[in-house]
């Protein structure tokens, strides 16, 4: 069974209802639109680890060198996703070259 926790924060009335009806007329519910942003910035989303390091810089969250090796990791990062990822098209292949070498598996 999984347990789900729930996310909450504070924000004032005007932004709150903002915020809701922008949702709706993007066509999202709330929640939705809320794992969506969480996605996005675990899985790394360079858009939105853009706006997180422009935040850092305009709160001075970070130091100007802890910034810059933030901003080199995530490069190096990409550099090698690109480098080694596959996509879906290239993984089905592998596995199709595996069933004709070794058919008994």
């Amino acid at each position: 069974m999984t347990k789900n926790k729930k996310i909450a924060f504070f924000d004032t009335p005007e932004r709150h209802i903002d915020l809701k009806l922008r949702i709706q007329y993007d066509g999202f519910k709330f929640s939705e639109f809320i794992r969506m942003l969480i996605t996005a910035y675990l899985e790394g989303d360079e858009r939105i680890i853009s706006l997180v390091e422009e935040q850092k810089e305009l709160k001075g969250e970070q130091n100007a060198k802890k910034r810059k090796d933030s901003k080199r990791m995530h490069a190096r990062a990409s550099k090698n996703i690109d480098k080694y990822a596959l996509d879906e098209e290239e993984i089905e292949s592998i596995f199709d070259m595996i069933e004709q070498e070794c058919p008994e598996l």
